[in-house]
């Protein structure tokens, strides 16, 4: 212990041991008195200590020394069950499931230890999930226990199964006792009669043990045996209480015999959950029944129903007769709760509930009452941790190129569906999930075709959205002239593209970069697909003014209410800037109407009707949250979603009809409405360069000043050179570094910004950039590209479009780089990206990585973003950049500036200015201009406060 104690002494921190499983230790109860000394050994100490214990065995292993223990229990791995499959099978050496996977059973540590040494003991290809029923699972599980048992108790395996039998003679006397657990005597007697004893080591009860089939606790004093996994028991119980009984007798037991207190109550089904869902998989196996009709007027029906769909996963696929009981319970918040158990098999082939049912089922409702039922039961799947949160979540962090086919189509259809959601959270996860599908399995043609032509634009525009994103990323001709070829006859083969804005662009972007890739089969012209487009004109109206419409429809929430003197957010934030874009007056439309125009098409799509369940659903989250603007803006209404799109659609209409204030005729319609880059999907920030960091470029970082004022700190900046631009290897194309001290309690702070830009320059405008010097000097702001894809900076179609706001051109040259700033709405993890000017990747045939580097033909890293937040550089490799420069006959030209500041509360008491312009053609560094501005407030001398803290 002393040792251990010195050690975290040296370390400030405490000591962690920790004992994984002490219900595994050959005489677990020894702990009931190795615990108490080692709790006292312990004390005063630095060290702490951490068990762990399965909780049947806490009692029989700790007794009364876990009293005083402090507890939480482990809930296993609950919303990583495809995480823990995957790591399982890695560890069993046997293939991960093809399918993606939901079921709560695999959140259980031992559920999956059984079915992965079943799937070894097996000879199986993966572990299986939605494919195989839990029968045969189970059937499995006990053959691959008899195999273990049979060298433990030396029997044929190819004769004898004594591990099957006796888990049915258990499960007989459990079922006819009505009991989860038997007196280890009596389960002893039972097995023994099974298999006669050859002494407790070479039992079949210590087979079973060793197998993970059935343990022993300790409750009072009394050893009882039970079965190790619940599931594994409950069917078990069920299958030998209906052995050799046929159909009328099992019917009879449960409507008015034994089997009938199981679920004559809500209070009874939840107490026999277990059993219940054991009931509702093997009756239809057997007898072509289901318990939700076999007990359609049970006052529980409905709890009899959730469980049996709790269990659709582990049903065998040829015993679905019927799928009616499903939606018998139709009221709204009961079909949250069918639609949330349903998603669980969203991904299983052939399952007939899988996402083709949820697809059908869900197109079959009206749009508004189905935003307001489907973002129902998103939320609560999502709250609950449920198969809507594990599908976004597997389809963002796991590796699913080893999906099946038909997996990785349906987990497509339902991440499709969750960009449905009115809430931005969801639906943003969603989108970034379906684009990483998208980029591991080829099925974007086919999820295209789904739901190119579906009722739903907030679907349609992700879609596209995430087929787009995918396709900068995967950089594949082919792919583009797949789906290409999709989006030009769905679009634009008939003349009348969609009227939504963002969808007419998305969709010519995918189609222009077919063409471009020379890979579609139709070969259409690129004017095809470029403005001018066809749609409706006039807008109609059917209020006169917005006082009509209020009086008529007296129950919109306020934020809805767009035409009101006092504008919502919406109006004057979004609405507004928008149509700035426009002369209105031109064409006799005011802003007033155009608010007034999309809350209509809200209303025409019965917003308010007769069932009001979108109206109902808002008022409810208005409710919840309020509707200031501290709300957090995941929390949409259902009205606000459709905001959005008819927006989208007015914007099209408008570009088709009413002349612009800056006339473009073929950029890009809905660049504003861009909230979500579907290739922002990098979150390594470990260094694409190992070795290089942004320290071998911004040298010298000040330090804490140990003068006896700052204005001595400040001077420093002059004193020697304190910025690297071109290395051995590598050389600054880009950077910014910022640096502070601050002090809370005195209110003194001290900032040393230093950035870096850089232009590329032809040698004939050398003399015209010099001269330019006396009169001002070149912006030493990095230029920053707004609602432009990170992926779209390599010489993309949207690049072609929109030449004019997406461009590297400077006064004298070309930018050397650019900041691809993130999307600020978007409800996931975003990040500013630094590049290179997209010449310079052309010129190198680079390409980038999807994260933060580009490479050359051969995999070389060629550029790279170092560092990240206040401390980030942008390197390029000097070789490739002489190169360039020699080819173009260019040089590249640094603008340089570095500040230090001092200052007390709000009031600058001295500073530091420098700004440099260096040049480079592959010699030496040409200083071409320097320029230096320093203050100091004379009457204010501040000492050096050991209290500054340093925050870099």
């Amino acid at each position: 212990m002393g040792v251990l104690a010195a050690f975290a002494e040296g370390t400030n921190a405490p000591f962690l041991i920790c004992v994984d499983a002490i219900n595994e230790t050959p005489d677990r109860r020894q702990w009931r008195s190795w615990l108490p000394q080692l709790k006292v050994d312990l004390i005063g100490q630095p060290i702490k200590l951490l068990i762990t214990c399965r909780d049947i065995f806490i009692e029989d292993a700790l007794g009364a020394a876990a009293g005083d223990l402090p507890s939480f229990m482990h809930t296993g791995f609950a919303g990583r069950e495809y995480d823990a499959a995957y790591a399982f099978a890695a560890f069993y050496k046997v293939g991960p499931p093809a399918e993606v996977i939901a079921q709560p059973e695999f959140a259980n540590p031992l559920f999956l230890h059984l079915v992965c040494r079943a799937a070894a003991n097996m000879r199986w290809d993966r572990i299986p999930s939605g494919q195989i029923s839990l029968t045969k699972l189970i059937t499995a599980i006990l053959d691959g226990a008899n195999g273990k048992a049979a060298e433990l108790l030396d029997f044929d395996v190819r004769i004898e199964n004594p591990v099957r039998d006796g888990a049915q003679a258990l499960a007989k006397a459990m079922g006819q006792k009505g009991v989860r657990q038997l007196p280890l005597a009596d389960a002893q007697t039972i097995l023994a009669g099974v298999r006669p004893s050859q002494g407790a080591s070479r039992s079949l009860l210590r087979a079973m043990e060793e197998a993970d089939l059935v343990s022993v606790a300790s409750d009072s004093g009394a050893l009882l045996l039970r079965f190790a996994f619940e599931r594994l028991g409950d069917v078990l119980i069920a299958q030998a209480s209906t052995t050799g009984q046929d159909k009328a007798t099992v019917c009879t037991r449960f409507l008015s015999g034994d089997l009938a207190a199981l679920v004559a109550t809500p209070d009874a089904v939840s107490k026999n959950a277990g059993l219940i869902q054991a009931y509702s998989i093997l009756l239809p196996e057997l007898y072509g029944i289901e318990i939700a009709d076999l007990l359609r007027k049970s006052q529980a029906n409905f709890e009899i129903t959730i469980l049996a769909l709790g269990v659709l996963a582990w049903r065998n696929l040829d015993s679905f007769t019927s799928l009616a009981w499903v939606l018998h319970h139709r009221r709204f918040v009961d079909l949250i709760t069918v639609f949330d158990r349903v998603l669980a098999i969203a991904a299983v082939p052939k399952h007939p509930l899988n996402a083709v049912w949820l697809d059908s089922r869900l197109r079959s409702y009206q749009q508004l009452d189905r935003d307001a039922l489907w973002t129902s039961t998103l939320k609560q799947s999502w709250e609950q941790r449920g198969a809507c949160y594990q599908f976004v979540g597997i389809a963002r962090r796991q590796d699913l190129t080893h999906l099946s086919a038909q997996s990785a189509f349906l987990l497509g259809i339902a991440l499709a569906w969750f960009t449905a959601s009115a809430d931005l959270l969801i639906r943003d996860e969603a989108s970034e999930a379906l684009t990483r599908l998208l980029v591991a399995q080829p099925i974007s043609p086919q999820l295209l075709a789904s739901f190119i032509r579906c009722d739903d634009d907030f679907i349609r525009e992700r879609m596209l959205n995430s087929a787009y994103g995918a396709g900068l990323l995967k950089q594949d001709p082919t792919y583009w002239g797949q789906i290409a070829d999709i989006i030009f006859d769905a679009f634009f083969a008939s003349g009348m593209p969609p009227e939504n804005a963002l969808l007419r662009d998305l969709g010519r972007l995918i189609v222009e970069e077919g063409i471009a890739a020379d890979t579609m089969a139709s070969k259409p012209a690129p004017a095809t697909v470029q403005p001018p487009y066809v749609s409706a004109w006039p807008l109609h109206f059917k209020f006169p003014d917005w006082a009509d419409l209020e009086n008529a429809h007296p129950e919109l929430p306020p934020n809805l209410k767009l035409g009101n003197q006092l504008q919502p957010d919406f109006a004057r934030y979004v609405v507004e800037p928008a149509a700035r874009d426009f002369s209105l007056a031109a064409t006799g439309l005011t802003l007033a109407r155009l608010n007034q125009w999309i809350v209509e098409q809200i209303l025409a799509i019965d917003y308010d009707g007769s069932s009001k369940f979108a109206l109902t659903y808002d008022w409810e989250l208005i409710n919840e949250h309020g509707m200031e603007r501290g709300v957090p803006n995941r929390h949409r209404r259902v009205s606000k979603k459709h905001q959005w799109i008819f927006l989208a659609r007015l914007l099209g209409r408008l570009h088709d009809h009413v002349p612009r204030v800056s006339p473009s005729q073929t950029a890009l319609q809905a660049v504003k409405l861009r909230t979500f880059d579907p290739t922002d999907l990098s979150d390594d920030l470990t260094a694409p360069l190992p070795g290089v960091r942004t320290s071998d470029f911004f040298l010298g970082a000040p330090i804490r000043p140990e003068a006896s004022s700052y204005r001595d700190w400040a001077a420093k900046l002059f004193v020697s050179p304190n910025i690297q631009l071109v290395g051995e290897k590598w050389l600054l194309l880009a950077g910014r570094q910022f640096w502070r001290y601050q002090d809370e309690a005195s209110r003194h702070y001290l900032i040393a910004p230093r950035n870096v830009e850089a232009m590329l320059v032809p040698d004939a405008e050398m003399a015209a950039l010099e001269t330019s010097f006396s009169r001002f000097l070149p912006r030493s702001e990095i230029p920053e590209l707004h609602s432009v894809y990170q992926g779209e900076l390599s010489g993309s179609a949207a690049l072609r479009a929109n030449p004019n706001e997406w461009s590297f051109d400077a006064k004298f040259g070309i930018h050397a780089s650019a900041i691809v700033t993130s999307f600020d709405a978007s409800e996931t993890s975003t990040h500013s990206l630094w590049v290179p000017a997209s010449d310079l990747v052309t010129h190198n045939m680079a390409r980038w990585d999807g994260a933060r580097s580009w490479t050359d033909s051969s995999g070389e890293v060629i550029a790279a973003q170092i560092g990240h937040g206040d401390d980030v550089a942008l390197v390029f490799d000097k070789t490739r950049l002489l190169a360039y420069l020699t080819a173009k006959q260019s040089r590249i030209v640094w603008i340089v500036s570095e500040k230090r500041h001092a200052s007390i509360a709000s009031e600058q008491v001295a500073k530091n200015d420098r700004d440099q312009v260096w040049s480079w053609s592959g010699k030496s560094l040409t200083k071409l201009f320097a320029e230096q501005i320093g203050y100091i407030d004379e009457g204010m001398i501040i000492a050096p406060d050991d209290s500054v803290q340093q925050d870099r």
